[in-house]
């Protein structure tokens, strides 16, 4: 008999390569006993005993090992965008020439050409 897994990796063979591998056994939330088996994401050791303390403490919690993924956070528009923290944050910071010109681009319709069409990912929230 082999020994006991107690850290939820183990190493095996696929396609001629070693892979590790995140496998243990659970209690769902519904009291019944299961079985988690996945690829780790990373194939380094110390990663992947990390990655399965995680999803084991996760699992002993909630009664699933991955939780759901978030939902995703509304997309914010070019117009939203400019209107909002553009103006308020950054045409102040620049010259008054500048400031006219950006605005003068957005009364030849470039707001109704991108207002709704874009998603603006602010570099701040990043």
């Amino acid at each position: 008999m082999g020994a006991k897994n107690f850290t939820g990796v183990r190493k095996v063979r696929r396609g001629g390569k070693p892979r590790l591998i995140i496998d243990f056994r659970y209690t769902d939330a519904s009291g019944r006993r299961a079985r988690f088996r996945r690829v780790v994401s990373v194939q380094a050791h110390e990663a992947a005993l990390a990655e399965a303390r995680r999803l084991m403490k996760n699992a002993a919690d909630t009664g699933v090992p991955e939780a759901p993924a978030e939902p995703a956070a509304p997309a914010l528009t070019f117009r939203a965008f400019v209107e909002g923290s553009f103006r308020e944050l950054y045409m102040p910071r620049y010259r008054p020439s500048t400031r006219e010109r950006y605005e003068a681009l957005f009364r030849q319709s470039v707001l109704g050409f991108f207002g709704g069409a874009l998603r603006v990912i602010h570099w701040a929230a990043r």
